[in-house]
């Protein structure tokens, strides 16, 4: 029996390759997307959509500050090189214009961003060199939170820090290197502990501060990254590469629902169901409300999946 787990479509949405996309976190329907084609903006839950700017292209991190959400944050691509271009973009105007802050950062290559749903004005940017930096004046200025890059490097291997997140619950900071691992601080960025040796995509639940991580496998763990729990074993694996077909992970909590790239569990990953989605379809957001969605980037144009 087919079961109809919700619908796709192709958003009338210009932003060429979608980068990333941000919700603000007082109104799920206020949602943002930006690809190489400028920054938009939706106030209607995706139905209609408006530029803001042009100037912010292809960001591969978009943050709204969750104490005032006229403020906004990016971390951009070099759209020649894809690399990460050096400092953090700052918009105190809800997206329309955008300032580049690099005192403190100099010429460092920033992957990913953090704000600390917790302080005021405090954030953290991860580093193309595995190097986490602080700001406590939003954005202004920033400083290294550790003298030493989150995880120890031989000279020319790669360590960037690829993600970085808070936990709603109880504050900690996570750090997830794609080959390196996922790292946990608890006193502010100024020492690590590796939790796992998997990388790839962290989500937290925000009710209960349950980790979740996609690696070559996808994992669960309900005591801050002490132990791990595989929950990826009924979903498809690939034996000539070793991995588990994961690549992204979502949480939607009470009731606890999860989404990988390409399947949805509705039993904390006992089960799983394949979701109705093109196959490269690369999911960027999941916006939490009466209908789950998720926001994507498919061919060069912007995708959303409605959940049922």
């Amino acid at each position: 029996m087919n079961i109809n787990l919700g619908t796709f479509s192709i958003l009338p949405v210009p932003t060429g390759p979608a980068g990333a996309a941000a919700v603000d976190p007082h109104d799920a329907a206020l949602i943002y997307l930006g690809g190489s084609e400028g920054l938009f903006r939706s106030a209607d839950g995706g139905a209609t959509w408006t530029r803001l700017s042009p100037d912010l292209r292809y960001p591969h991190v978009l943050l709204v500050d969750p104490f005032d959400s006229s403020q906004l944050y990016a971390a951009r691509r070099d759209l020649t090189s894809f690399l990460p271009l050096p400092g953090v973009f700052r918009s105190t105007n809800g997206g329309v214009t955008w300032e580049k802050r690099t005192t403190g950062l100099g010429t460092e290559r920033i992957f990913a961003l953090a704000v600390d749903p917790h302080r005021q004005g405090m954030l953290y940017a991860g580093s193309w060199a595995g190097r986490v930096y602080k700001s406590v004046d939003g954005g202004d200025t920033w400083f290294l939170a550790a003298s030493e890059p989150v995880r120890a490097t031989p000279r020319d291997a790669a360590g960037t820090v690829g993600q970085l997140l808070i936990s709603p619950v109880d504050g900690a900071l996570y750090a997830v290197e794609a080959y390196g691992g996922t790292f946990k601080s608890t006193d502010g960025g100024a020492t690590w502990q590796q939790v796992n040796t998997d990388g790839g995509w962290l989500a937290i639940d925000p009710q209960h501060g349950t980790l979740y991580l996609a690696g070559r496998r996808l994992q669960c763990s309900d005591n801050g990254g002490r132990t791990w729990i595989d929950i990826s074993s009924n979903l498809p694996y690939n034996p000539q590469t070793g991995v588990y077909a994961t690549y992204w992970v979502g949480v939607v909590p009470e009731p606890l629902v999860l989404y990988t790239r390409y399947h949805r569990s509705m039993d904390g990953g006992v089960s799983w169901e394949q979701l109705e989605t093109p196959a490269n379809f690369v999911p960027r957001l999941l916006v939490l409300g009466p209908v789950p969605t998720l926001y994507g980037s498919i061919n060069g144009q912007t995708g959303r999946y409605q959940a049922r």
